[in-house]
């Protein structure tokens, strides 16, 4: 399917003139990511297993109550990228929302937002071992397109899980995982990371993490 011709304003997290700090954030961020990892964990309010949840979630309900909504509004900006962004570093992305109002909606109601993308794991791909870089966030995929024509999965620490079309999977994205498509047609996610729930200590040490990016 060919890219929807509009033109895309820069993102948080594409603007050219934020690289050079971005860089320098990114290698201190990686240097003190075990020591601020472990203090996230004893300050969340949430399960701090690999794998999480959706109860523990109440905002996730409505997505899965409008996936068909925001899985129609998808296949409309789905192109030759893997990941469209959404939100990036905390703020919408208001050129690629125009075009999915439903979506925008939804997403404008949900708590801690972080980022959000649209993202495409084509057949027969394998997205190689990688973590992110700090426990404050939790990450939410909605299945929107699974394939039913081979395996689709994706490990996460010791656990390997599956998705599903109109529901969510809750996991700990600095948790090591990968993700493997093993059939002939493409999977589609909406992939989002939101603030972990956290007591006050917490929320201020998250704030010291992920501040600078809203910035």
């Amino acid at each position: 399917m060919a890219t929807r011709a509009f033109e895309r304003e820069p993102c948080a997290r594409t603007q050219p003139a934020a690289a050079p700090s971005r860089g320098l954030r990114r290698r201190v961020a990686v240097a003190v990511a075990p020591v601020a990892d472990r203090m996230i964990a004893a300050t969340s309010l949430v399960s701090t297993d690999a794998v999480l949840n959706v109860r523990d979630f109440a905002w996730t309900a409505p997505l899965r109550d409008h996936s068909a909504a925001i899985r129609e509004e998808a296949a409309a900006l789905r192109g030759t990228d893997d990941a469209v962004p959404l939100w990036a570093d905390g703020r919408p992305c208001h050129d690629i929302l125009a075009h999915c109002p439903r979506t925008a909606r939804l997403l404008d109601r949900l708590p801690g937002l972080h980022a959000a993308a649209v993202e495409t794991l084509p057949a027969g791909a394998h997205r190689t071992r990688r973590r992110g870089l700090t426990g404050a966030l939790v990450t939410c995929h909605l299945g929107l397109i699974v394939p039913r024509d081979g395996d689709a999965r994706m490990r996460v620490g010791d656990r390997v899980v599956r998705w599903a079309a109109g529901e969510t999977l809750m996991f700990d994205d600095a948790r090591d995982h990968e993700s493997w498509n093993d059939a002939r047609t493409d999977r589609v996610i909406l992939s989002l990371h939101v603030r972990r729930p956290l007591t006050r200590a917490g929320e201020w040490l998250a704030g010291l993490i992920l501040g600078p990016a809203r910035r």
